[in-house]
This record gives C-alpha cells, structure tokens and sequence, in this order.
C-alpha cells in the first residue's frame, strides 16, 4: 500500500513539474488580430498623436543593387508623400535607362510611373499589375498616412492572426491581410514580438505557365512565375509624437522563366508633418521627359 502512495506521489509530482515547463495554452490566452493591431498603434503614437499628423513628406537617400549577371549599384534619393488614404512613393535615380521609380494613389486611381520614357522597371511592372493590392496603402508601411491599420474596418479588409514566426532569428507575430473585394496578391505583415512596431510586409503571388497558340509543346519550355516583394524596417526613432522606422528595405524576386533579384536600401532624414501637399503630386504616371 506503502508503495503505491509513492507511486501515486511521484505521478503528480511529475506532472506539476510538466506542467511548469509545458504550459496549457488556453483560447482566452491568445493573442487575438485586434490585440495586436491596438498594440501596434500604441507603439507609433497616441491615439491623439497620430490623429494630429494629417500629412506627411519624407525624404532620404536609396541604393539600388541588382544582384545576379548585369548587375550593379546605383545612388539616389527617395521621397514618401501623404495625406490620408493618397500616397506618392518616389525614387530618383537619374542615370540613362534607370532614372525614377514611382507609384502614385490620389485616393481613386493608382498610377505607376517609367524609368525611362514608355518603359517600366520590373518593380513599376508589379505595381500596375497588381494595382488592387496598392490601392490599400500597405507600401512604406506605418511611413505613410495610407496605413490602412491606422483606421482599419471591417467593411474594407480584415486581418487574421497566423502565430508567432522566426524570421532572421526574431520572433515576430504574423498577421495575414485579407480584404474584402478581392486582392492580387496574399499579403502577410509581421510586428516585433516586444514592442508592436510593423517591421516586415511580405507579398507573393505564383502565376501559372499557360499554353501559348502553338500548343503545348511550344509552351514546354514555359514555368510558373513567382512573385515575392519583401519590405523591412528598423531603427525606429521619435519623429515629433511619432515613433517611426529610419531604415527601410525593399526586396524583389521573380523566378520563372526570367529570374530577377532586385533590392533598394533607404535612409530616412527629413520628416516633414502637416504640410499641405497638391493633388497633382500624387499622380505619377506622366513619361519622363529627357533633355
């Protein structure tokens, strides 16, 4: 008898130990979407704060790397323009063939701009493409007033909450972007697990090879098409009452029957809040003009 209480007592011993380092996970325990999205509003400013800043001009300088055969380098300026849901992203390059990358949402139509007069980078080619994804305001992250977590509503999209996810050995809490009318591309964004602030947005879309007019022995050679353009940010510092990201790196790959690995580092210097901005400068769309 002796020896079963032993038993009895070394069973739940070891359970409560188990139990110590293993946890129960209850629903009420996790994180819901809204949590997050309320913590992360939080980390950039209060609610009065942001609510202050009704435009916003950045400027700062980018670098342009094109990995892979032809490759290169290339040194430029950059600058974020907006106000409310309309946004203008612009990079100025200004060498022959590779001079501006830009897009445009005057809060109707999104435009997308040329590198050179009548052609559009593989970047600009994305944008236009999938213009639906755009019109949203996820490009630049929490740099534009087009946010739209800033003043998300059931009407226009939601967010699901898709766990907590290594990524370069943070770990980050993922939420995944689904709005209500239709989308091109799955979007997922990612926020620091300590402090809330949005550090990565990640787009992707697979398009598949499709059999040309010659059948399908001359579409043989054709792939599918995979699409991935990665935004991050970091060294968050106070701007005025907000706190917002001073580094930001875009990264585009395609991988089909064209492989493309294109990426633009950007330093941001000037913030500039509550200057008024003209309509015209958030349509882009008009050919470079060279001399």
């Amino acid at each position: 008898m002796q020896s079963r209480y032993l038993v009895l007592t070394l069973i739940v011993c070891c359970c409560l130990v188990a139990s110590l380092y293993n946890p129960i996970v209850h629903a009420d325990d996790k994180l819901k979407p809204e949590d997050i999205v309320a913590k992360h509003l939080e980390a950039i400013g209060s609610q009065e704060d942001r609510a202050s800043v009704k435009t916003r001009v950045i400027l700062g300088t980018s670098k342009y790397v094109r990995h892979g055969t032809g490759g290169g380098t290339t040194e430029g300026r950059i600058v974020l323009a907006s106000e409310n849901e309309k946004y203008m992203f612009g990079m100025k390059f200004g060498v022959p063939g590779y001079d501006v990358e830009s897009v445009g949402f005057d809060g109707k139509e999104l435009t997308v701009g040329y590198v050179s007069p009548g052609v559009r980078s593989p970047l600009e080619n994305l944008f236009r493409n999938n213009e639906s994804t755009f019109k949203h305001g996820l490009l630049a992250g929490t740099l534009s007033s087009s946010w739209p977590l800033l003043a998300i509503s059931e009407e226009k999209a939601k967010v699901k909450y898709a766990g907590l996810k290594k990524v370069d050995g943070a770990s980050l809490h993922q939420l995944k972007y689904q709005p209500r009318k239709g989308f091109d591309l799955e979007v997922s964004l990612f926020f620091d697990s300590v402090t809330f602030h949005h550090v990565r947005t990640e787009y992707s879309r697979v398009v598949s090879a499709n059999i040309g007019s010659g059948g399908v022995d001359s579409s043989a050679s054709q792939r599918e098409t995979r699409y991935k353009l990665v935004e991050t940010f970091s060294d968050f510092k106070k701007e005025g009452n907000l706190t917002l990201p001073h580094e930001y790196r875009i990264q585009l790959q395609i991988r089909g029957n064209v492989e493309i690995h294109d990426e633009w580092t950007v330093t941001l210097k000037d913030f500039v809040f509550n200057q008024p901005i003209e309509p015209k400068d958030f349509v882009v769309d008009v050919p470079v003009k060279t001399k």
